[in-house]
């Protein structure tokens, strides 16, 4: 990869990782295999927005789902 490749590749993984940040309302480490995944988006071209909604509709879907078992 070349050097231009490792700076978008890390400013990528940074708005990732700070959004998931936010979504979670705390600091957590990412694990290396979640490294590893969004290095694959990158590589890949997928656009940081749709990686951002992903995120959007999965923590959406683990919201319904704690809901789901609060109310048995």
């Amino acid at each position: 990869m070349q050097r231009h490749g490792w700076l978008e590749l890390l400013q990528l993984l940074h708005g990732i990782e700070e959004y998931f940040w936010k979504k979670r309302g705390a600091h957590l480490l990412v694990s290396p295999l979640d490294w590893a995944i969004m290095e694959t988006w990158q590589r890949a071209g997928v656009p940081l927005e749709a990686v951002l909604k992903g995120i959007d509709r999965a923590f959406e879907s683990y919201g319904r789902s704690r809901r789901g078992r609060e109310n048995r």
